[in-house]
């Protein structure tokens, strides 16, 4: 479908039609969207003035049988789609990678830190990254956006798990933390912006400020119509926890 932006006219094809991201993209920009299941490598890209792969593999427990899951969905099919897209003419790819190509659940991601992941999905993802890169030409732009935990209605994930256990729990911790972290209105209007302005290199879409556990805990709860009771009663156990992606900082210094 096209979006228009004034006297400009974009047409935009982003990939999976089930992934929380790609869904909400797709509504939020009225892009068009594509399964990579069977056989998609027919689905012609001519014509499109961008490809945003958001699909991928996550929200899994890694295992040793589904280890290679990873790299074949979230580094291979990448590739495959970002080769597909630059044959065809499409000016621009968006890849949407993670902060988790950064193996950390707690400290401060700056401009100096280096990609260290400690897990498939990670290690996948910055693989596809540097792949995909490699296309990239004065024809062909890449965009590789590394968001980190995505909040919203119904959002999957560790703020899924965070909705349960408010859900559950009879009190909530009265305790001061601090993440860096994008609700998805921020990172549809990021990735459309990128789109748009047909950027190119590597981006953190964060909102302004970062929340604590407690606070989103709390906007959690007024969605589910329920009253949380805080308590400072375990606050002083909680610092042992400060390297947990529950109670720990984890804040991303790096501009949007």
């Amino acid at each position: 479908m096209y979006f228009s932006f004034g006297v400009i006219s974009l047409k935009i094809l982003v990939t999976g039609t089930n992934g929380y991201i790609s869904k909400s993209f797709a509504a939020y920009s009225q892009a068009e969207q594509i399964s990579l299941r069977g056989e998609w490598q027919k689905k012609s890209f001519v014509g499109y003035d961008a490809i945003v792969h958001a699909a991928g593999l996550v929200h899994q427990k890694e295992t040793r049988r589904n280890q290679y899951d990873y790299y074949i969905v979230n580094r291979d099919l990448a590739f495959e789609v970002a080769k597909k897209a630059k044959v065809e003419g499409i000016g621009q790819f968006v890849l949407l990678s993670s902060i988790s190509v950064y193996g950390l659940s707690y400290g401060t991601i700056t401009a100096d830190t280096l990609p260290k992941p400690t897990s498939n999905y990670g290690r996948s993802k910055l693989a596809a990254e540097s792949l995909i890169s490699s296309l990239e030409d004065e024809n062909f732009s890449v965009a590789i956006l590394r968001p980190p935990m995505v909040y919203g209605t119904d959002c999957p994930g560790n703020y899924s798990r965070l909705r349960t256990l408010v859900k559950f729990a009879p009190f909530f911790p009265d305790y001061e933390n601090a993440r860096s972290v994008v609700s998805i209105e921020n990172l549809c209007a990021i990735i459309l912006d990128i789109v748009k302005s047909r950027k190119s290199g590597l981006f953190f879409p964060q909102d302004e400020y970062p929340l604590s556990t407690r606070d989103m805990a709390l906007n959690i709860a007024v969605e589910q119509g329920k009253h949380l009771r805080l308590t400072r009663a375990f606050n002083w156990l909680l610092p042992l926890f400060n390297k947990s992606k529950l109670f720990g900082n984890l804040l991303i210094t790096i501009k949007p």
